[in-house]
């Protein structure tokens, strides 16, 4: 009530007037006045003051209250009235307040006055919204009227004993009846329009709608021409202001076009269920060959290998006496050869292991596993001084053992191509770039030209002589597939003469799936 109020008082005793205005400026409402005792004065003010609400006494020497209140729904039926009397019988409040008074509230109890208006113009506020609401469904019940008249779909409407008492022309456009053939006619009496088999769908789909307030039925429905279309019906329940159901309206659709479509492509889809079978059973087949395969590779190759290196071994520590120095060079060449290549099987295998290889979700501590190789590389290489830094408790989801592989190339790698400084570092950390987390090993080795960084995580591509830097070739490549298992991706930078850089993220949410 922040706008000034026009207030009008009919009251013929001066003290009360002013102890009600009195409590209207005590609860801060901002009003004008105008105070009455007889029908006139009470008639004009009423006409010429445009009061917004009325505060009357019961009794009047000449009038009365309650000859006021008809006055008003007379003449301004809209303006709330409120009795402020010093008695009020409990007889004649339910008087006046079937004549239309707002309220009434006692003047030795005028601290309820306030909220007394309060409420009179809530209920004044509503009651013009509910006039406002139902002009305005009058005017939509004839547009809704003109819509439905107009739709492609077919509307109807049937009332809770199943006869139809509205269907749209559109029925005519869809189907080729004219309203008037189905009019009038109960849900039973649909039979002849409908596919035999979903008759007892359509008598369902009608229940179910007054049990469930709503239903959803497709059928076969005949037209005109004797062809069965597609159609679907789409109930909702129509209540009364007082909730007893008088019916249902249904909105019926031509789905024909779309049923074609749905059984084309059920068929291709069950075409391609039987190639995804037909090629799963194929993959599982190769996959038992790859084994089959690995197992020949670790067991027929190696065995040869270990004789060659064996054999080696033995006319190295029993013959070297009898060969000169040209041979012992040869036999060696040959020892180092079988080993490399005993190296290699094993890492080939292991690469093409990862790619079958159902990773496990744990917790991981890549710091903790981070210095353990450290210590590891240390221990087994005490001539060289190489400084860690790895940063503290750095923790993914992921494969413990597949983790565990990846620090140990990315170290390894490091500590490899930092062997010839004098003063090695090697740095393992995490950088939040942008909300996601990259992890990166970094060493101050001898680096890479960035044109040929693509290569660096290809199987056997090195970018440094194996003289200078032994290797398979296979550990930056299994570095890959394990990232890539673990939903990630995996990058390099370098500068020759200054070092080396990896980057690595894993699975958005940190969990390590793919």
């Amino acid at each position: 009530m922040g706008d000034k109020l026009n207030i009008l008082i009919l009251e013929d005793v001066a003290l009360d007037a002013e102890l009600i205005e009195y409590e209207l400026r005590r609860e801060k409402i901002n009003f004008s006045s105008v105070i009455v005792e007889t029908e006139e004065d009470f008639t004009d003010a009423l006409t010429n003051f445009n009061p917004d609400i009325i505060l009357a006494d019961h009794s009047l020497p000449t009038f009365d209250g309650l000859s006021a209140l008809k006055i008003t729904k007379k003449l301004s039926p809209e303006i709330p009235f409120i009795f402020v009397s010093g008695k009020i019988g409990e007889e004649f409040a339910v008087e006046v307040l079937k004549e239309g008074a707002t309220d009434y509230v006692l003047k030795n109890n005028l601290s309820k006055l306030v909220p007394a208006l309060q409420r009179a113009f809530k209920e004044t506020k509503e009651q013009s919204e509910r006039k406002n609401v139902e002009n305005t469904l009058k005017k939509r019940d004839e547009q809704l009227r003109l819509i439905t008249d107009n739709m492609l779909d077919i509307v109807v409407h049937i009332d809770s004993d199943g006869f139809i008492h509205y269907l749209s022309p559109s029925v005519k456009t869809v189907l080729g009846y004219n309203p008037e053939e189905i009019l009038g006619l109960k849900i039973s009496e649909l039979k002849k329009f409908v596919h035999p088999e979903d008759f007892p769908t359509v008598k369902t789909g009608f229940e179910q709608v007054f049990t469930n307030n709503t239903s959803i039925v497709e059928y076969r429905c005949q037209n005109v021409n004797g062809n069965y279309l597609w159609l679907e019906a789409i109930g909702n329940v129509l209540a009364s202001n007082s909730q007893k159901l008088r019916g249902a309206v249904f909105v019926i659709r031509n789905i024909n076009d779309r049923k074609i479509a749905e059984n084309k492509l059920k068929q291709y889809h069950d075409e391609l269920e039987k190639m995804v079978t037909e090629r799963t059973a194929e993959l599982e087949t190769i996959n038992k060959e790859l084994e089959s395969f690995s197992y020949s590779v670790s067991h027929d190759l190696r065995a040869p290998l270990r004789r060659i290196d064996g054999f080696s071994q033995a006319l190295l520590e029993d013959y070297s006496d009898k060969m000169d120095e040209q041979g012992l060079y040869y036999l060696n060449r040959m020892r180092i050869a079988s080993q490399r290549m005993a190296q290699l099987i094993d890492d080939l295998l292991e690469l093409s292991r990862l790619s079958r290889t159902t990773i496990k979700i744990e917790d991981v501590n890549l710091s903790s596993m981070a210095k353990n190789i450290a210590n590891e590389l240390k221990t087994n290489h005490p001539q060289r001084d190489v400084n860690f830094i790895i940063g503290d408790n750095i923790m993914v989801k992921g494969d413990p053992r597949l983790f565990q592989i990846l620090m140990e190339n990315l170290l390894d790698n490091a500590w490899k191509f930092t062997s010839n400084k004098r003063e090695s570092i090697i740095n393992f950390g995490f950088q939040d770039d942008n909300g996601r987390l990259t992890y990166f090993v970094k060493d101050n080795g001898c680096g890479f030209n960035m044109e040929e960084s693509e290569k660096i995580f290809k199987p056997f591509k090195r970018l440094n002589s194996e003289n200078k830097f032994p290797g398979s070739g296979i550990g930056l490549a299994t570095v890959q597939r394990i990232v890539a298992k673990h939903g990630g991706v995996i990058w390099a930078q370098g500068e020759i003469g200054i070092g080396s850089t990896f980057y690595f993220t894993l699975n958005p949410k940190g969990d390590g799936r793919e």
